[in-house]
């Protein structure tokens, strides 16, 4: 993932990723709750981050490796979390109209069958 320390700042008292490339290629800011802001900066100090990559890889020991997160990892932690809360992670591609080397995948989670 490629969310970094720089991103993560201070606007009008609270904290935004700022300067996002989204859709479309916009530029955006995306505002992060307090308790966000908290856990995020309990992560920083505990993993000795201050600069990059805001997720690592931690090692079975403890220690954080590498610059930051595949997109199959992070893939893997949220199936992981969503199975535990009883939700069903469902996956879709944009239509069929666009260019299939451009074709969009969607992830969704919905609540699962108990």
């Amino acid at each position: 993932m490629g969310l970094t320390v720089a991103d993560l700042q201070q606007r009008d008292g609270r904290a935004a990723f700022v300067d996002l490339s989204g859709k479309g290629g916009r530029i955006r800011t995306i505002p992060v709750p307090d308790w966000v802001e908290k856990a995020l900066q309990a992560w920083l100090q505990a993993a000795g981050i201050t600069e990059g990559r805001i997720f690592r890889a931690v090692s079975r020991w403890g220690s954080v490796v590498g610059e930051g997160l595949s997109t199959t990892a992070v893939l893997g932690i949220v199936v992981e979390y969503a199975a535990a809360l009883g939700l069903e992670l469902s996956c879709r591609t944009a239509p069929k109209t666009r260019t299939p080397s451009r074709r969009a995948v969607f992830w969704q989670l919905k609540p699962g069958l108990k």
